[in-house]
């Protein structure tokens, strides 16, 4: 060779990136687990002729062997490596994790040997990236080791875990290639991990620079930019404004046809060339999973003018699963696949319900409710028993039951168990309340029907106040794991399913005729103990609103709900029929504005509130209504048929 100064590898010049130039192979290349292979010698523009094969280069791979390339105008021969001992195998291309990820399984036990390793990455002198077009950096899109640790952080549970771990994707490949990652990946995960901490001005900063970067770069096709989507999705519904989420969640739906994301990659002959770990395979199914969630979530939340009208299919990916390189990689989720097939399901509801039926009698009868309560048992039963709770009693989890249930979450270590359980209650809630709502009809009095129709309405008031009383008491849970620090915080939706229960046991108690008790086999023992867990629901509510997602689309919510708590006081006080007084005429909407300043929408615009079924054109507290043609359409059909 002509010279022995160690220039940057084949794979940093290739991609135009900084090269540590290890002598056992650069950080970048063990991150990627690819051959890290040095050119000696030779001049940017010839070596890049090199690698493009242009001429004859001595390449040397970080074993500190030799592999001869011929020329272009000779045969290929079987590239071969030739090691000290003089023995030969066939080289060959391949992609794996770095190599201590598996040969040293107490990698990320030691604190220090993981900072060093993100000091190594830092210190690399940009003066050794040897780019043939350099372009300045802007710095707000640059890693940072403050962002590092923000990250970190999180992943660990603040130094908890001896290894970062996540639900949505491999930490700790995350962490290994934070600083060479996409600027709008890096960024919006930032943004959401500061959002947990309570860090409101850092968060919004983040999404700020991530915005930035979105509009500068834009999403490229890629697993990376396609989490990138998915987080500033999620981060935008946090924050109480997911009418902004949406142009995210469409620009996934767009790599997800791109990329072919939703078919598993075991089942993927365009991905065999890549030859991916099984690592790789399983953040490619996470990466879906948990878009496909928040995805649902949209759906079933928004109104029909924000309604995608796409249907993208989980029937090909397989489910969240563990893989063990040799220690757990991701953070369990055995909830995942029935949680998201309760969303679709709610969507499916949200969607037939949109429009009123042409009278009482065909919804009563109609046989798409039989089919939804069928399809919802088979979701439930396809759930894996160890994260399913159900109590004897819906109004109550006696002690074992509440040990028994814990012990569960425990073992599963799947903060979702309880919101996946409140899905299932919630649709079912969801599927029968346009019928519970005929029982406040004077001419549908139960003694002015036949046994058919009675028996109908009267089963769909069994089935929604059950599944109401079962929200509740799995709200009360949330307390006990709070106080067992198992689950801190209730997942966002829950919210949903909260409102679902308010509007139900606000119905029962303040709206449906009392006559109705007589044919049913629910009854409310116990309505202090019933308030007190509204009162508790309400205020998880009033936190989110009080903080940095106030303004948006929980300000609706929260308002009814605290005028239905009112109701309910009013009826327990002074009787069931002096709610009937009309004292307001309020449409309540959801008011959108920008996060931070940098999206192009129009604030203050008030738009439908983003919630499940609403009010289905009933009005609380004597005239506080929803704003939204479905909630006119089926005001007027209550009017019609009263």
């Amino acid at each position: 060779m002509s010279s022995t100064k160690i220039k940057s590898c084949q794979e940093c010049r290739l991609h135009k990136k900084g090269c540590s130039k290890d002598k056992d192979g650069c950080i970048s290349c063990k991150v990627k687990g690819v051959q890290c292979i040095y050119i000696f010698g030779l001049k940017s523009q010839e070596q890049d002729e090199g690698l493009m094969g242009g001429r004859a280069t001595t390449l040397v791979p970080r074993s500190g062997v030799q592999i001869d390339r011929a020329e272009p105008d000779s045969p290929q021969p079987t590239m071969m490596i030739q090691q000290e001992t003089d023995s030969t195998w066939p080289y060959e291309s391949h992609s794996s994790m770095p190599p201590w990820s598996s040969g040293h399984s107490n990698f990320w036990s030691n604190a220090p040997q993981s900072l060093q390793l993100q000091m190594r990455a830092m210190e690399t002198s940009l003066l050794d990236q040897e780019a043939s077009n350099w372009e300045i950096q802007d710095p707000d899109l640059m890693p940072t080791v403050k962002d590092w640790n923000l990250c970190y952080r999180y992943m660990t549970k603040g130094g908890t875990l001896p290894y970062p771990q996540s639900i949505s994707h491999d930490a700790e490949t995350f962490m290994l290639n934070f600083f060479s990652l996409p600027p709008v990946y890096r960024l919006i995960k930032c943004a959401m991990f500061a959002q947990v901490f309570l860090l409101r001005d850092e968060a919004v900063s983040y999404y700020k620079r991530a915005r930035k970067a979105f509009l500068k770069i834009g999403f490229i096709p890629s697993i990376e930019d396609f989490h990138a989507s998915v987080y500033a999705a999620h981060f935008a519904y946090i924050s109480g404004q997911p009418v902004i989420g949406m142009q995210f969640l469409k620009s996934g739906v767009a790599m997800i046809r791109q990329l072919k994301l939703n078919v598993d990659p075991d089942n993927s002959p365009w991905l065999f060339h890549l030859n991916l770990t099984e690592r790789q395979k399983e953040d490619r199914r996470r990466a879906f999973w948990t878009w496909y969630s928040i995805f649902n979530v949209h759906q079933a939340m928004c109104n029909n003018d924000y309604l995608l009208d796409v249907v993208i299919d989980c029937d090909k990916m397989k489910p969240p699963s563990q893989v063990y390189d040799p220690y757990p990689i991701f953070s369990p989720i055995p909830t995942r696949a029935a949680e998201c097939q309760g969303l679709v399901l709610i969507v499916q509801i949200k969607k037939r319900l949109a429009v009123p039926p042409v009278d009482i009698f065909s919804m009563i009868m109609d046989q798409s409710t039989s089919e939804f309560s069928n399809k919802l048992h088979s979701i439930q039963a396809s759930a894996p028993r160890e994260v399913v709770l159900y109590s004897e009693q819906p109004d109550r989890i006696n002690q074992d039951e509440e040990t028994m249930f814990i012990n569960k979450i425990i073992d599963a270590g799947d903060e979702r168990v309880v919101s996946m359980n409140m899905v299932f209650e919630t649709a079912r809630s969801a599927l029968y309340r346009p019928i519970l709502f005929v029982s406040s009809l004077p001419s549908y009095h139960p003694l002015l029907l036949n046994s058919v129709h009675r028996e109908a309405i009267a089963n769909s008031i069994n089935k929604s106040v059950e599944s109401a009383i079962r929200i509740s008491t799995l709200s009360d849970l949330y307390k006990t794991l709070r106080r067992l620090k198992l689950e801190l915080t209730p997942v966002n939706y829950s919210i949903e399913c909260y409102f679902e229960c308010f509007v139900v046991l606000w119905f029962v108690m303040c709206k449906m005729d009392p006559a109705w008790w007589e044919f049913t086999k629910i009854r409310i023992h116990d309505v202090p103990g019933l308030r007190l867990r509204m009162e508790s629901m309400a205020q998880s509510v009033r936190n989110l609103e009080n903080g940095p997602a106030g303004g948006g689309y929980f300000t609706p919510l929260l308002t009814c709900m605290n005028a239905m708590l009112r109701d309910i006081d009013h009826v327990h006080k002074s009787g069931w029929t002096q709610i009937h007084d009309r004292k307001s005429d309020v449409e309540l909407g959801m008011r959108t504005v920008s996060i931070g300043g940098v999206d192009d929408i129009q604030e203050s615009q008030a738009t439908e509130p983003y919630v499940l079924l609403g009010l289905l054109g009933f009005e609380v507290a004597g005239g506080l209504r929803f704003k939204g043609r479905s909630e006119d359409s089926w005001r007027l059909f209550w009017k019609l048929n009263s």
